[in-house]
C-alpha cells in the first residue's frame, strides 16, 4: 500500500483503528512506523418515528453545486484530509445536498458589499433571480452523504431482553407520537439504512444553535428516505460536537488515526510536517472513507 501511495505523489498515508485495540496499535506505531495522529468520535443520532418540528426563526435553504464547492474550499482548503476534488464528492450521486441555515432575523440582502456572501435562491423573495444572502452573522452549514444506497447495517445477537425493551420502547413512542419527537429508537434488527453528515461548519455566536436545527432537518429528510440512523465523524475537541443530536451509547470516542510521512527527508509543500503538527479544533472528513 505504502509503494502505491509513493508511485502516486503521496507524501503521507494514514491508517484508522481504535484505541483500545493494543494488536493493532503497537503494530503500526512500533513496527510499522506510524505516528498516533487523531482521536475523532463517530457521533450516531437514531432516526425517530415522528418528525422533529424546526424552530420558526430559522431559514435552512440549500446550496447550488458551484456555490457548495466554492464555500467548502473557503472554509477548509487548509484543513488536514480536505480533498482536493471536493466538486467530485459534491456531484456524486451519493451527495443527496448541502444546506445552510441561518438566523432569519439576521438575514441582510446586501449588494455590491465586500463580505462572505453566497449567492442562493431566496423563496422569501419576490425576485425571481438569485438573492445574495451575506453570512454576515451566525450560520452553519452541512452536507448529507447516502450510505444506505451503498450498504445495509443489522444488529444481530441481541439478548431476548434486549429486543424486547427496543420493542417496548417503539410501542410507547408510536402510542405517544401526537405528543411530539418521542425519542424512540429504530428498530435495528432488521436490514436498515444511514446517512452520514459530514462538511459540519459553523459561524458566529448563536452558529452552535443552527448545527442542531441543520442535524434536526437532515433528520427529517433521512426518515423520509426509511434511515434508521444519521451518523458523522468529528474530531475529539470540536466545539460543535456538543451541538450535535447523538446518543453517547451508540457513539463511539475509541477511533485513532495513525499517520506515516512517507518521504521523511522532503518538505512539505504547506511547510510543515502533519505528523508532528497540533490537532486541529475541527476536521473535514471525507465521506467517500467513511
Amino acid at each position: 500500500m505504502e509503494a502505491w501511495c509513493k508511485k502516486n505523489g503521496a507524501m503521507y498515508t494514514y491508517i484508522a483503528t481504535e484505541k483500545d485495540n493494543e494488536a493493532s496499535v503497537k503494530l503500526f506505531t512500533e513496527k510499522l512506523g506510524y505516528s498516533k495522529f487523531r482521536t475523532p468520535a463517530i457521533l450516531v443520532q437514531p432516526v425517530y418515528a415522528s418528525y422533529k418540528k424546526a424552530k420558526s426563526g430559522v431559514k435552512i435553504v440549500e446550496l447550488p453545486v458551484d456555490k457548495a464547492e466554492a464555500l467548502y474550499r473557503d472554509i477548509f482548503r487548509d484543513r488536514e484530509f480536505f480533498p482536493s476534488d471536493v466538486d467530485a464528492i459534491i456531484k456524486s450521486k451519493l451527495h443527496r445536498g448541502t444546506w445552510i441555515a441561518v438566523w432569519k432575523d439576521e438575514v441582510k440582502h446586501v449588494k455590491g458589499e465586500k463580505k462572505q456572501v453566497v449567492s442562493i435562491t431566496d423563496s422569501d423573495s419576490s425576485d425571481e433571480e438569485e438573492s445574495p444572502i451575506a453570512l454576515s452573522s451566525s450560520w452553519a452549514v452541512l452536507s448529507i452523504w447516502k450510505c444506505h444506497e451503498i450498504f445495509k447495517l443489522q444488529v444481530k445477537g441481541a439478548p431476548l431482553h434486549t429486543r424486547l425493551a427496543v420493542t417496548a420502547a417503539r410501542l410507547l413512542g408510536k402510542l405517544l407520537r401526537k405528543l411530539g419527537t418521542i425519542p424512540t429508537p429504530p428498530n435495528v434488527f432488521k436490514p436498515f439504512g444511514l446517512e452520514l453528515l459530514y462538511g459540519l461548519h459553523c459561524h458566529g455566536d448563536r452558529g452552535g444553535e443552527l448545527v442542531s436545527e441543520l442535524c434536526w432537518f437532515a433528520h427529517n429528510l433521512a426518515k423520509k428516505e426509511g434511515c434508521a440512523v444519521l451518523a458523522t465523524e468529528m474530531g475529539s475537541c470540536d466545539p460543535m460536537r456538543s451541538w450535535v443530536p447523538h446518543w453517547q451509547s451508540l457513539s463511539c470516542d475509541e477511533d485513532l488515526w495513525c499517520i506515516k510521512h512517507l518521504c521523511p527527508s522532503s518538505t512539505p509543500e504547506e511547510g510543515k510536517d502533519w505528523c508532528s503538527s497540533a490537532s486541529p479544533s475541527s476536521l473535514f472528513v471525507d465521506p467517500r472513507d467513511f
